[in-house]
C-alpha cells in the first residue's frame, strides 16, 4: 500500500467518525461532519462560504437543498478519498425532491446505460455546482466509459436533456457529443436528440464532424499514397492499372 493510499484511507476514516470536524453539511436532515481544510481546498465554492461574512461562517453550517444524500456522499467520498462508490445509489433514479418528470422515466425505462449513468449525473451536477475541478474530471470519465461498455440508443436523448440541464461543464459536453458521433448513423434517426441539443452542444458537433471529415481525408490520402492510386470523394479506388473505379 503507498503512502498516498494510506493517507487517503486515514482521511476517510476521518470523515466517517466526524472526529476533529469544523463544519457540517445538512442535507434532508442528514449530517455530513467535515473538515474546511480537507473541503475548502478543493472547493472555490464552499471556500468562499466559509471565509465570507455569510450565515454558513457563522454558524458553522451549510445547507445542502439541490441535492439528495446519496450525491452528497459520493462528493465527500472524493474529497477525502479521491474516489467515490456510487452502488448505494444505483437504484435512486430520482432528484433531491424524491420525484421524476414521468418523459424521463419512461424514456429510459429498461436502459442498463440509463441505470448506471444517472448517479453519476448528479454527481457531475454537484461537482459542477461546487466546483470541485477533480470530481468534474473523474465523472466525466465515468461516464464516458459507460457509453463506451454498455451503449444504448434507447433514453439517450433524455439523458441529454438530463445532462444539459444538470450542469454547464465543458467537459461532459464533449463527451455527449463524441457519444453522438460514435454512433451518429443510430441516431440520426432518433428526431428526440435533435429536440434537446442546445447550441453550445450543435456548434461542439460541427467542430466534431469537420475533425472527423478531415480524419478521414488524411486516411484517404494515406490509402492513396500507400496503394499508389487514387481514392474519390464518393470513397472509390481507382485501379492503377485498369484505371477502373471501385467502391470501398
Amino acid at each position: 500500500m503507498s503512502q498516498n493510499t494510506r493517507k487517503f484511507l486515514d482521511l476517510r476514516n476521518i470523515t466517517e467518525s466526524g472526529k476533529y470536524s469544523d463544519l457540517t453539511l445538512i442535507c434532508q436532515g442528514k449530517q455530513f461532519r467535515v473538515h474546511k481544510a480537507v473541503i475548502c481546498s478543493q472547493s472555490p465554492v464552499l471556500a468562499a462560504a466559509c471565509d465570507g461574512n455569510f450565515q454558513e461562517a457563522l454558524s458553522g453550517t451549510i445547507d445542502v437543498t439541490q441535492f439528495d444524500t446519496s450525491t452528497v456522499d459520493c462528493m465527500i467520498q472524493f474529497l477525502y478519498a479521491g474516489e467515490y462508490d456510487c452502488s448505494r445509489a444505483a437504484e435512486r433514479t430520482c432528484p433531491a425532491d424524491g420525484t421524476m418528470d414521468e418523459d424521463l422515466a419512461q424514456a429510459i425505462s429498461g436502459s442498463t446505460m440509463a441505470v448506471m449513468l444517472l448517479p453519476h449525473i448528479h454527481v457531475a451536477a454537484i461537482a459542477d455546482y461546487y466546483n470541485v475541478s477533480a470530481l468534474k474530471e473523474n465523472v466525466n470519465e465515468r461516464i464516458a466509459q459507460i457509453f463506451g461498455s454498455h451503449w444504448s440508443s434507447k433514453g439517450f436523448a433524455a439523458l441529454v436533456a438530463l445532462i444539459l440541464r444538470s450542469t454547464t461543464d465543458h467537459g461532459v459536453r464533449e463527451t455527449i457529443c463524441r457519444a453522438i458521433l460514435d454512433h451518429l448513423d443510430e441516431l440520426v434517426k432518433d428526431e428526440d436528440i435533435f429536440q434537446v441539443v442546445d447550441m453550445r452542444l450543435a456548434v461542439a458537433l460541427l467542430h466534431g464532424l469537420q475533425r472527423n471529415l478531415k480524419c478521414e481525408k488524411e486516411s484517404r490520402a494515406r490509402v492513396s499514397r500507400t496503394l499508389n492510386t487514387v481514392i474519390d470523394e464518393k470513397g472509390r479506388l481507382e485501379c492503377p492499372s485498369c484505371h477502373q473505379w471501385f467502391n470501398l
